[in-house]
């Protein structure tokens, strides 16, 4: 079921419900006969923590460079290394946050 979202400038969609939406719209603005306005619908699609997961190949390649310098170059990832390690980590951050309940509270709206 969709987890749709709401709103009356159609950047923050921070209402969870229409009824929300049109009750702000009501109590914070001077409506006046012949007066419209729009409230937009998205669908709230939520992020996995993992999709926060930078690059580790890079981080790794990154930290050798910066201990040993132009030595760290022999330290090579074939794409399927960087494929395997990635998808390692971002399921091992997926567990970690699902355990702790420390899974992403925003999310983003397709509309």
């Amino acid at each position: 079921m969709p987890n749709n979202k709401y709103s009356i400038n159609n950047e923050d969609f921070t209402y969870d419900s229409l009824d929300e939406a049109v009750n702000d719209l009501w109590e914070n603005n001077d409506f006046k006969v012949g007066d419209s306005s729009e409230v937009f619908e998205g669908e709230a699609v939520e992020f996995k923590a993992s999709k926060f997961v930078p690059s580790m190949s890079d981080l790794l390649q990154g930290a050798a460079y910066d201990e040993v310098s132009e030595h760290s170059e022999s330290w090579k990832f074939s794409t399927d290394d960087y494929f395997t390690l990635q998808h390692a980590v971002e399921q091992a951050v997926d567990k970690w946050a699902e355990e702790r309940d420390m899974k992403p509270k925003f999310s983003e709206l397709k509309t």
